[in-house]
């Protein structure tokens, strides 16, 4: 059996900095920074802090994920420094990931369904499940996405993406196939920089 890679990763691409320790898609530990733009004070003494609280060592990173934008140049050079650091001392390998497709890959049927803190008294229950059904179906329907992030001076770093579907075939207990649908989302405007008005006119619904 092949033993997945520990990963790190990190984000610098914006004001708030953070880093992760994986192995595969399971998160083992996570540590975002104090505070806005900390990320050259704070990115080697959170990795190591991460790495001793799992009893890993620095040499076992095999692989290292790292956000290459749009986002802030500075925070992007630290980024890419750390790699780099990474790959010469233990030949790790440097994944480079689009800041606004991680964006995008987040937004499920789930998470963005309106929620409530309250706990709905027992008489509505049977309204707020069938009211949250109508929900899903509606978000269901939305065929396109854009991620956006502020560039400052009144510009915007954007990518539109569309609504793709894709079946995974998984094994029942009864040997039987099933089909889960995921969502997913194909670029369909590489990333950009526009202004507000310039997104408008070109995505705002004219209805």
């Amino acid at each position: 059996m092949t033993l997945k890679p520990l990963i790190l990763a990190v984000e610098t691409s914006g004001r708030a900095g953070s880093a992760a320790i994986a192995i595969g898609e399971q998160i083992l530990a996570e540590a975002a920074f104090s505070g806005p733009m900390r990320h050259s004070a704070e990115i080697l003494p959170t990795v190591s802090a991460l790495l001793k609280d799992l009893g890993r060592k620095p040499k076992e990173i095999e692989h290292i994920y790292i956000s290459i934008g749009p986002g802030s140049f500075t925070g992007l050079r630290i980024a890419v420094t750390i790699a780099k650091t990474f790959n010469l001392a233990n030949n790790a390998k440097i994944v480079p990931v689009d800041t606004l497709d991680v964006i995008a890959a987040n937004v499920t049927t789930e998470n963005i369904l309106p929620t409530s803190s309250h706990e709905p008294p027992a008489s509505s229950i049977e309204h707020c499940l069938s009211a949250a059904a109508s929900a899903k179906a509606e978000v269901s329907s939305i065929e396109h996405i854009a991620a956006i992030l502020d560039a400052k001076r009144s510009q915007f770093f954007i990518a539109l993406y569309q609504h793709r579907v894709s079946g995974t075939e998984h094994q029942t207990t009864s040997h039987e196939s099933r089909v889960t649908s995921h969502r997913i989302w194909k670029k369909i405007l590489p990333d950009s920089l526009i202004t507000a008005p310039q997104f408008l006119e070109q995505f705002a619904s004219k209805e």
